[in-house]
């Protein structure tokens, strides 16, 4: 089926293409373009003209036909509304730049963009209007899908670190439309992969809650150490150029982000006495728009974490973070002394999903040994949004592991030693797509014998020391996933 004109791309990096010409044979591709040509011709032709369009108090003289062809926004406000420009055939655009227009126009009668214009747009300086947001964001409102496709292509291709923050939080309120969607996952990626040199002066201070927790609950962002993440946090916090300012419900999310087990001990003990952090820019009075009782409550936890080493194994305060080349670990205890149980991991974030590991133990009578399903699952941590963008599949190498409780590693990760009783690999990869909100995806599942399950708990002392607090070692194990994500080809 031939592609409708007005929905198929342009090519940003191969010059000028006319919309159709994906879906046309060389003759109608030539007979489109001499089309074209000869209404790009009639750019500016005040004798042939019968309305005008103004941007910046510049006159244009537009021809009505051709812009209603094109843009329903257009045929709407010429020809159907009723409104004082169908009368008077004079269109006063506000809020639209003239370069804006440039593009606009050029497309209004020509059906392309010329790949010199983007290309200029993405020379410009601080301070200055981010052309390619801006032509997108008009695109949408004169209904130029095309072109709207283009400018968020054209993003996509080149989003620097300096353009990621205000990109993403433009279009994170119309997310659901797929443009917007591609530069947000694309504004992510860029602040994922440079989140220190993002964070400086004002640059996060803009963003909507939801996406700056996405960003600190990834376990692939690429920080040094948690120590550099609180310091971020709580500069954002104290960041006066916040609109809307901070309130109660920002303190408590971005804090619960910080993985306060990881958190120097002498870093959470300074913050308990009202010390400074390095790179949190605080008052004399403390840090502005943090509660003490809350930050109070955060280094509570931090305390509990480090002291309880064996009970943070399971939390993902005490979880390292990996970076883009580190393997991810998920662990989840479960309690094979019940007739049915369930253990579940917290949820890891990395490639803009959440990953877990998930324990079900069952032992109805009369079977004696019962049986332990393990799975890892994956969901999109971007909820209905991601409906919307497609998303390549992710190829997913590790391992699955099974093991008694007093072996259980402080640090979160996966032990990995001879005393694991249970160890399986994991080659697999997670379809496209990663979609609708709350809904599990299903990547690798592995059974481990109850024989297996009761033979090593057998093993274990009934005293067995170093037990995570609230589990017995000699009717709890522990099971865990390690693994390597990337994009597949």
């Amino acid at each position: 089926m031939q592609t409708p004109v007005r929905s198929c791309l342009l090519d940003i990096g191969g010059g000028c293409a006319p919309l159709g010409a994906c879906a046309m044979g060389e003759d109608a591709h030539a007979s489109l373009r001499v089309l074209l040509q000869a209404q790009k011709c009639l750019m500016g032709d005040a004798e042939t003209a019968d309305c005008v369009v103004v941007v910046q108090d510049v006159e244009f003289a537009c021809h009505r036909c051709l812009l209603a062809g094109t843009s329903t926004f257009f045929r709407a406000m010429l020809f159907t509304s009723g409104m004082r420009e169908q009368t008077q055939r004079r269109v006063v655009l506000e809020e639209l730049s003239l370069p804006i227009w440039e593009v606009v126009h050029e497309y209004l009668y020509t059906r392309q963009v010329s790949d010199a214009l983007f290309h200029g747009f993405h020379q410009r300086t601080a301070g200055e209007e981010d052309c390619l947001l801006s032509t997108m964001n008009a695109a949408e409102r004169f209904d130029l899908p095309a072109l709207m496709d283009a400018a968020s292509a054209a993003m996509v291709h080149r989003m620097r670190t300096v353009d990621a923050a205000p990109r993403l939080a433009n279009a994170w309120s119309r997310y659901a439309c797929p443009p917007r969607g591609v530069v947000v996952e694309a504004a992510l990626e860029t602040l994922r992969q440079d989140f220190v040199v993002a964070s400086g002066g004002h640059g996060l201070c803009g963003l909507p809650v939801e996406c700056l927790t996405i960003l600190l609950r990834a376990d692939d962002l690429d920080v040094a150490d948690e120590d550099t993440v609180l310091a971020i946090v709580l500069r954002v916090l104290g960041c006066a150029a916040h609109a809307p300012p901070v309130d109660a419900g920002w303190v408590a999310a971005l804090l619960g982000c910080v993985r306060w087990g990881l958190v120097t001990p002498s870093l959470v003990l300074g913050l308990r006495e009202g010390r400074r952090v390095a790179g949190a820019a605080p008052t004399p009075d403390g840090y502005p728009g943090v509660p003490r009782r809350a930050l109070t409550h955060f280094l509570d936890d931090a305390m509990r974490v480090r002291l309880d080493a064996q009970d943070s194994h399971f939390l993902a305060a005490a979880r390292p973070r990996c970076g883009s080349e580190v393997a991810i670990h998920l662990v989840a205890a479960v309690d094979v002394g019940a007739p049915v149980a369930v253990g579940r991991s917290p949820p890891a974030l990395a490639h803009w999903a959440d990953w877990q590991v998930v324990a079900d133990w069952a032992c109805p009578p009369p079977r004696v040994l019962g049986a332990l399903s393990v799975t890892l699952r994956v969901r999109s941590a971007l909820g209905d949004y991601a409906a919307h963008v497609p998303s390549p599949p992710v190829a997913v190498t590790g391992a699955v592991v099974a093991y008694t409780l007093p072996h259980a590693w402080p640090n979160g990760e996966v032990p990995t030693d001879a005393d694991c009783f249970f160890a399986s690999p994991v080659a697999s990869r997670a379809k496209q797509p990663i979609k609708a909100a709350g809904a599990w995806q299903t990547v690798h599942t592995v059974a481990v014998g109850g024989a297996a399950v009761r033979a090593a708990l057998a093993g274990v002392a009934a005293d067995a020391g170093g037990a995570c607090r609230g589990l017995d070692p000699t009717c709890h194990v522990g099971v865990g996933v390690w693994l390597q994500l990337r994009v597949a080809g």
